[in-house]
């Protein structure tokens, strides 16, 4: 799963447009136009849900939401992708952390939303992830 999401990454930091992803990440299932986000039929089965949502000026790929079918521990994303930042967040919602793993013309910004609890964050999980696109 970490290399999966490390080529995604690679890939977003270019210049893709929402039908490479969809080479990659499965067919649209539903799609009701830009702005609004088109939800995919997830290709990898370790994917229960995958959204991408776009620019609304350019149609472009903004975000790639993730909703993973075994989570992920804070721990190992930290491992792959370096350092995070905590995201304020509402009291009795997930805690939200945050990774800048790449820049190439496209700066990628991956959101994680955590399990809660009272764990550590390094000892928390995760089942969704969020990549943003921020434009050069």
């Amino acid at each position: 799963m970490i290399q999966f999401l490390q080529d995604l990454i690679a890939s977003l930091s270019q210049d893709v447009t929402v039908e490479q992803l969809t080479e990659h990440l499965g067919p649209i299932a539903s799609d009701p136009g830009a702005p609004q986000p088109a939800e995919l039929k997830p290709k990898n089965p370790a994917f229960r849900r995958v959204v991408i949502g776009r620019y609304p000026d350019s149609g472009k790929p903004y975000t790639v939401e993730l909703e993973l079918g075994a989570p992920l521990t804070v721990a190992s994303l930290t491992a792959a992708f370096g350092s995070y930042k905590q995201i304020r967040s509402d009291r009795g919602q997930l805690r939200k952390i945050s990774f800048s793993p790449a820049s190439g013309p496209w700066k990628v910004v991956m959101i994680s939303h955590v399990s809660s609890g009272m764990l550590p964050l390094d000892e928390a999980e995760t089942t969704r992830l969020v990549l943003r696109r921020d434009p050069p």
